[in-house]
């Protein structure tokens, strides 16, 4: 009896562990795989800072990745994207009003690749990675650095400050 409840704490600990792992320990950035991922499931992380970083090795799967905590706020906001390395293995949208999905990073892409986009007010800021499906086991990596900018003018369309890229 004592063994059984050794054996559940330890996997309870495991298990936590688990969710745990690929975190910063700012919650800042995320590094994982799809290794882990059972297929056809939809990981959900949470990053509560307004820059970070995303590694993907192996996607599989999708994530869907909230930023900036999960207060969505009443001020339009700005993301940023670019690739840190080519970028393999995924696509990155995204979420709009109504679930609708727009496209910000494509495989293929590479390190000129970034893009910039507006949420609305009340538009929850959240990216939805796909990985792109592959016959072959070769290494991929989704690789991406973003930042959340606060939409201080509305009116003008959003610029990537020390991006280089104009948004759309």
């Amino acid at each position: 009896m004592l063994v059984a409840a050794l054996l559940c704490a330890l996997c309870c600990g495991l298990l936590a562990a688990s969710a745990r792992a690929g975190y910063s320990e700012d919650r800042c950035s995320w590094r994982g795989s799809g290794l882990t991922q059972e297929p056809g499931s939809v990981g959900q992380l949470t990053l509560d800072c307004t820059e970070g970083a995303i590694e993907w090795l192996y996607p599989a799967g999708a994530l869907r990745l909230t930023l900036g905590g999960s207060d969505p706020g009443t001020r339009p906001s700005i993301v940023c994207l670019r690739p840190t390395r080519p970028f393999a293995g995924a696509q990155v949208f995204a979420e709009r009003m109504a679930g609708n999905l727009e496209l910000l990073l494509a495989e293929g892409q590479g390190l000129a690749g970034g893009r910039c986009m507006r949420w609305g007010p009340r538009e929850r800021r959240a990216l939805f990675l796909q990985a792109t499906p592959h016959r072959d086991i070769s290494r991929r990596v989704a690789a991406f650095q973003f930042e959340l900018h606060e939409d201080q003018r509305a009116e003008m369309s959003p610029q990537a400050q020390g991006f280089g890229v104009d948004g759309e």
